[in-house]
């Protein structure tokens, strides 16, 4: 069992005791002290009264009050140990009870009206005023037989309480077990939940590290819709790119293997000739010997070119510089290359258009695109370089766009153009197809000023290609 899952277990299982812990306090300290003492009848009436029976005498005037005799007499069958009550009127008028009440009572009453005090005893009656919340003042009389059975009826409500208080304190050990086992079972269940899918991204971090580049775990998470779940997606995304880009390295490495093979092959038969012609004739094949290292320095600059900038780093500075600059250069070198072809390399400079980034590359990136079209467009044709701007949203685009009249690619091929070495023929031989490298320089230079390269198919045929510059 792993260390993660235990820690989220023992915390959840640690916070849900705490929890359980203080709801039973609290539970605790709102009942009543155990086993409260009884009422002492040798306590004074007046301190009896007030705890213990003049809300009942409260409700009843209220009741008086709102709904008259009936409701007062409704209201006192409720009250066992007030059945036998004496009611008056401030004024002495009797409003319940037996009518006329006895001398004792009228005694009683008679001095409790003449007193300021608020309570009169004289067994075997207790007197008492009270004023109602409405301001009306009434005047009670009780038999202490009555007061008896009201005390009686208070010693049995706190027996019950006590009652209930020893039967929680006796269960207590149960529940307390009963809710450490729920609270460990839930916690368990929650703990793997959370801990499993870590278990299994562990699991196939390790087995990409061992080289098995499939490795995956989108598949068994199901369909948890988390943070977790989110993870799994980006850990095969980032799995799926590192083996793309392997891959990749490993086609490189063979492309660039078998592009070096050619011209160092013919380098060498070259050099044979050499050895074996005499001194006049060897020109030729020394010439061949130049042309063949011309042609695998130039390669090697390509392939250290594309390094860089595919791992990022550029020995030349930013500087600010002009577009159509740069294009009108491109254009006269392309026009002067083809004029045996009798090509016409047409340049639309719709705007100027001011640009900071690596002019270097940006220039190399755009002579490849010239130079491609150059290469691949019919005799007597005609190549259109179109320069202009565009918004996008908040951002301000450059946008290049060399469409030639060749016959175009296959719409499948079309984003494999710029990949490494890729050449449309299906033989390797550099003269219909060059190295091809150009195109890849041509992407990575425009991704590194976060800009976008596009190839499409006219309709009326040839090859365009778009690029996209952020200004």
């Amino acid at each position: 069992m792993n260390r993660l899952f235990l820690k989220i277990f023992g915390w959840f299982w640690i916070t849900v005791m705490l929890v359980s812990a203080v709801l039973i306090v609290v539970t605790m300290a709102s009942l009543p002290v155990p086993h409260e003492r009884p009422w002492d009848p040798s306590l004074d009436s007046s301190r009896f009264l007030r705890q213990g029976i003049i809300r009942n005498l409260n409700s009843v005037v209220s009741a008086y009050e709102a709904r008259g005799p009936e409701a007062l007499q409704r209201r006192l069958g409720r009250l066992p140990g007030l059945r036998e009550i004496f009611i008056f009127d401030k004024d002495g008028n009797q409003i319940i009870g037996p009518n006329p009440a006895p001398l004792p009572v009228q005694s009683v009453i008679q001095k409790l009206s003449s007193s300021e005090r608020s309570e009169i005893t004289e067994p075997p009656f207790l007197a008492l005023k009270l004023t109602s919340e409405s301001g009306n003042e009434y005047q009670f009389v009780l038999r202490e037989t009555n007061l008896r059975r009201v005390r009686g009826q208070m010693n049995f409500v706190n027996r019950f309480r006590a009652s209930a208080y020893d039967n929680l304190t006796g269960d207590m050990a149960l529940g307390i077990i009963a809710v450490i086992v729920m609270g460990g079972i839930l916690c368990f269940f929650l703990a793997r939940h959370l801990t499993t899918p870590i278990s299994k991204l562990r699991n196939a971090t390790q087995a990409l590290t061992a080289g098995n580049l499939s490795a995956r775990i989108g598949s068994s998470m199901g369909r948890r819709n988390d943070e977790l779940g989110d993870l799994s997606s980006d850990f095969d995304l980032m799995a799926e790119q590192i083996e793309k880009l392997l891959k990749s390295q490993v086609q490189l490495i063979r492309d660039i293997s078998h592009e070096l093979r050619s011209p160092l092959a013919r380098l060498n038969v070259a050099l044979e000739l050499a050895r074996a012609s005499t001194e006049e004739n060897r020109g030729p094949a020394l010439d061949r010997i130049e042309q063949e290292s011309f042609c695998l320095n130039n390669m090697i600059g390509q392939i250290l070119t594309l390094s860089r900038m595919e791992s990022g780093t550029v020995d030349s500075r930013t500087e600010t510089f002009k577009l159509g600059e740069v294009l009108d250069r491109i254009a006269s070198n392309a026009r002067y290359e083809s004029i045996n072809r009798n090509i016409e390399v047409q340049l639309i400079r719709k705007k100027e258009v001011l640009f900071s980034g690596y002019q270097s590359l940006i220039e190399s990136a755009l002579e490849n695109v010239v130079r491609n079209a150059v290469k691949y467009t019919r005799d007597d044709s005609v190549i259109r370089i179109a320069l202009d701007e565009e918004k996008a949203q908040d951002r301000i685009l450059a946008v290049i766009e060399v469409s030639d009249q060749g016959d175009g690619i296959p719409e499948s091929e079309l984003k494999k153009i710029f990949t490494p070495f890729y050449r449309l023929e299906p033989s390797r031989d550099r003269v219909s197809g060059g190295s091809g490298i150009g195109l890849a320089i041509t992407e990575r230079a425009v991704r590194l000023h976060n800009g976008t390269v596009k190839a499409s198919n006219l309709p009326e045929g040839g090859l365009k290609i778009s690029i996209k510059l952020p200004v």
